[in-house]
């Protein structure tokens, strides 16, 4: 199981993503954009699935 914190703005979106041990897996920020988003997701190893333009 995996928390993900988002702190977003108008131009970018900071991203945290935590397992259950509270071991931080992902930490990194990108455009608002919802494309870049889900790029920044799919890196992480989620499937493209998940996500619906």
């Amino acid at each position: 199981m995996f928390y993900v914190a988002l702190d977003v703005s108008l131009r970018t979106v900071a991203i945290c993503i935590i397992d259950e041990a509270c071991k931080v897996r992902l930490e990194r920020s990108t455009s608002s954009e919802l494309p870049d988003l889900i790029h920044c997701l799919q890196e992480f190893g989620w499937p493209s699935s998940m996500f619906s333009l």
